[in-house]
């Protein structure tokens, strides 16, 4: 036995084009999600790619050596796993254009070393690698030397020439470094 029905035939047809057009509103959100996640997938590898070109472009010349050893050494500081990539990368090129920068220490004596190499190369920088050094070769005093010093230490390893080149012949006396 049927139960007659409460509602009317107006009702029952509303109803149904009320529930038609919801799921075709959540089809077409679905849709829409689908295609936009996938744009931005696309375009994300894209920019990505584009600028790992730029950057291995710009970053080349830096990276080309006649010497075997010297290259794996340089190229080290690009594996080195306490710093991200980035923050390797950003300590590599700011010490490649101290060395091939202005030639005047006056620049650099006003500024401490720890100051220049946090606004440069970043925190992370003095904290792994920098502040280490330094901690190990002046102790406590480490904060207080002058960039001055380290601008120095850093172009006397690029001035060496002739015949020397490729191999440093730098001394020091024992246990001094």
């Amino acid at each position: 036995m049927k139960l007659p029905s409460t509602r009317s035939l107006r009702q029952k047809l509303l109803g149904m084009v009320l529930v038609t057009t919801l799921v075709a509103l959540i089809v077409a959100l679905a849709a829409m999600i689908g295609y936009d996640l996938s744009a931005y997938h696309r375009t994300l590898v894209s920019d990505m790619t584009t600028q790992a070109e730029l950057l291995g472009r710009t970053i080349a010349p830096a990276l080309a050596f006649d010497d075997t050893r010297m290259a794996k050494e340089n190229l080290s500081l690009l594996r080195f796993r306490p710093l991200p990539f980035m923050s390797r990368l950003r300590m590599g090129l700011s010490v490649l254009a101290l060395q091939r920068g202005r030639q005047d220490v006056a620049a650099f004596e006003a500024m401490t070393a720890k100051e220049w190499i946090r606004r440069r190369m970043g925190q992370a920088a003095w904290d792994k690698v920098w502040g280490p050094l330094l901690r190990g070769k002046f102790g406590s005093r480490s904060e207080d030397i002058s960039m001055a010093w380290l601008w120095k230490k850093l172009v006397l390893r690029r001035e060496v020439k002739g015949q020397d080149i490729g191999g440093e012949r730098l001394g020091y006396p024992r246990h001094s470094w």
